[in-house]
């Protein structure tokens, strides 16, 4: 089997002793000659552990950086002294990946190890690492590399002139539209060539994590997707499970959040597919560490720039991630200095917990008026009953604002619970909370609302409300069907006290204050009714609302 699972620290173990050796003998061919005994020692000695490893996992495959190998994403050799570095030498020239396969000989690793040596020292530029081990048409030692020749060894042959010892230069991301189809080119080349052995899954697995330009990104995803549709697809799943979280990452780190979001989307539909435990499993494991630390950390950087075309990126990205991750996507928030930014985490927030909006309550600090009014909304957007549910848990909140907030949204939960909270918020200290719960009974409706807004509205305490106060509550009967608006006009109208010349005389204003707002059957019901039994001034005033009801004035 493939070495493609975590290793353990004894697979890392070894791969670290294999390194070893073969720096001390990459360093005995540097001081002795090929057939002198130290070195050939040394070489047999590597020759044999690597061998041992071969025979059980086919293949060896080394990540190259500038100054350490990784196996598995975990460093096995550091050196950055140029000079001595085995992984500088290569690095320098290119090659991002080496792999060692079954049949390697004697003579293929003195080859490996002559270009090593003929690079650290080289000034004929045209004999560099690859092209060495180009010459030399070796069968069991392959490689990847991503370096623009050209302009690399002109960069090289400057510094050569100058006196500079010779580095790496990192390709720009500015590759020309030639070079760019010759790279693609290249890399399809890869997919029919594939046996796919679980060396050439080696091989295709670490791509993702060789990959240093962005043009490379999706170039790369693609051979992933091929090599996953052309193998069996539950075993291949299984196998390219950590390729496909590691390039997760280097995507995100590169800023590419739309193919990450994109990977994270097909990775799930792809794993969800097989339908077994291993297959969730492995899903848990892509799943659960796209919200690590770092992964934030480029999130909440792109969150307070000003790049909206980030922000739907980081929306995209977001979306995807598991309910574990919710604390994580909370916590950016007082990175977002703008309101897009804010909503991408509340929309982002809403998406993760559709399917669980407790979670979302849980990540709220009682506290806090930010995360409680991010949360409110995000239940909003969900919209479900447990989602409405959850936001009733805010009813009681020290800010007015996220009350007010609770009493707007009683009326969409629409059951016996939001009549409940609706009507207990009509008492509330704050007079916007009150409105806002006004509105959520009418919203609510059915003969219990309107009894209540009845109730209230012939209350003694509504009577010594002052007369703005009373009609700004009275404004929610017109949003009441025309019989409601007669029911609220008829319990009005058996006040004890409206046919008394002086009494409820503020009352009495704050009804015609609204009067042209009502219905044409609430408004001949109130001049039928109720006009007659006043005079002077509301009289007059009464005679003003009719007209402009019964001419079809608009409303202003």
């Amino acid at each position: 089997m493939a070495a493609t699972e975590n290793c353990s620290s004894a697979v890392e173990s070894q791969v670290r002793d294999i390194v070893s050796l073969l720096s001390k003998a990459a360093k005995n061919y540097q001081v002795y000659l090929p057939n002198n005994r130290i070195f050939l020692a040394s070489l047999a000695e590597a020759k044999q552990n690597l061998e041992r490893y071969i025979d059980e996992y086919e293949v060896l495959t080394l990540v190259v950086k500038e100054f350490e190998l990784q196996f598995e994403g975990v460093p096995v050799y550091s050196n950055d002294d140029k000079h001595q570095s085995l992984a500088f030498r290569m690095y320098r020239d290119g090659v991002r990946l080496i792999s060692f396969h079954k049949g390697i000989s004697e003579d293929e690793m003195v080859a490996f190890f002559e270009a090593l040596t003929k690079c650290l020292e080289c000034e004929n530029l045209e004999e560099d690492f690859v092209t060495i081990l180009w010459e030399k048409d070796l069968q069991s030692i392959t490689y990847y590399e991503v370096t623009d020749y050209d302009a690399s060894c002109e960069h090289r042959r400057k510094d050569v002139a100058d006196g500079i010892d010779p580095e790496f230069r990192v390709p720009t991301a500015d590759v020309g539209e030639l070079e760019w189809n010759d790279v693609a080119q290249d890399v399809e080349k890869m997919i029919p060539a594939l046996d796919l052995t679980a060396g050439d899954l080696d091989e295709v697995k670490n791509l993702a994590f060789v990959v240093e330009d962005d043009l490379f990104l999706k170039r790369s995803w693609q051979v992933i997707c091929s090599t996953l549709d052309l193998c069996d697809t539950r075993e291949t799943c299984l196998d390219l499970c950590n390729a496909i979280a590691g390039f997760i990452d280097i995507c995100v780190q590169m800023r590419q959040l739309g193919s990450a979001a994109e990977v994270l989307s097909d990775a799930r539909s792809r794993y969800g597919a097989l339908g077994d435990p291993e297959g969730d499993a492995a899903l848990t494991r892509i799943m659960e560490s796209r919200h690590s630390e770092a992964n934030m950390k480029v999130i909440a950087d792109c969150l307070a720039g000003e790049r909206e075309s980030e922000y739907d990126q980081c929306l995209a990205y977001l979306s995807q991630l598991w309910p574990v991750a919710l604390p994580s996507v909370v916590a950016l928030l007082p990175k977002c200095t703008r309101q897009s930014a804010r909503q991408v985490v509340v929309m982002s927030m809403a998406s993760i917990g559709k399917d669980d909006p407790g979670a979302i309550l849980r990540c709220s600090e009682p506290d806090s008026e930010e995360l409680a009014g991010a949360a409110l909304e995000a239940l909003a957007a969900i919209g479900s009953e447990n989602a409405l549910l959850c936001a009733m848990e805010f009813r009681d909140h020290r800010s007015p604002r996220i009350r007010a907030e609770v009493a707007s949204l009683a009326s969409h939960l629409k059951n016996g619970m939001a009549f409940e909270v609706a009507q207990a918020m009509t008492q509330d200290e704050n007079a916007t909370v009150r409105r806002k719960a006004l509105a959520s009974l009418v919203e609510i409706g059915g003969d219990r609302c309107i009894r209540t807004l009845a109730d209230l509205f012939t209350s003694k305490e509504f009577n010594l409300l002052p007369r703005d106060r009373k009609t700004s509550m009275l404004l929610v009967t017109r949003r009441l069907p025309a019989e409601g608006q007669i029911q609220m006009m008829e319990a009005i109208f058996k006040m004890r006290g409206w046919l008394r010349k002086r009494s409820l005389e503020e009352t009495k204003a704050a009804v015609v204050d609204i009067l042209h707002l009502m219905d044409k059957e609430a408004v001949d019901f109130f001049a039928d009714n109720l006009a007659p039994s006043v005079s002077g001034t509301l009289r007059r005033a009464i005679d003003v609302a009719l007209k402009k009801v019964r001419r079809d004035e608009p409303v202003v």
